[in-house]
């Protein structure tokens, strides 16, 4: 059980959430498993609200509050990366089009062609 008091059951470090490892999935895991953590540390603040003193309660606050600041950045950084690759897949569809138009055109028939087809069925 983790202990919202204790800094050592806390777990990994805000700097692993913001994506700067090899893989994007990685930085996902992170950030999902740090937000289980300020969940589960939240509930247990909840839990142990009563038993806590004045500089405990206060302590385990700052540190929550802490997790939840990492949380925000992760999200927003997250958030960033998926705009950018967005734009980036937005931008080489467009080059392609570009370059071959003849090829999105025949593309956009046969799947127009299709979901006709799928539709007509129903």
């Amino acid at each position: 059980m983790r202990d919202p008091t204790n800094p050592s059951s806390l777990s990994a470090p805000p700097e692993t959430i913001d994506g700067a490892g090899p893989s994007g999935s990685a930085a996902r895991g992170a950030l999902a498993a740090e937000l289980k953590h300020l969940v589960a540390d939240v509930e247990e603040l909840a839990r142990q609200a009563g038993a806590l003193g004045g500089d405990e309660f206060a302590a385990a606050k700052a540190r929550i509050g802490a997790r939840l600041t990492a949380a925000r950045e992760g999200l927003a950084h997250a958030g960033e990366r998926l705009a950018a690759r967005a734009r980036g897949t937005a931008e080489a569809t467009d080059h392609y089009v570009h370059e071959q138009p003849w090829k999105a055109i025949a593309v956009g028939a046969t799947l127009g062609l299709l979901l006709g087809f799928a539709l007509a069925r129903r």
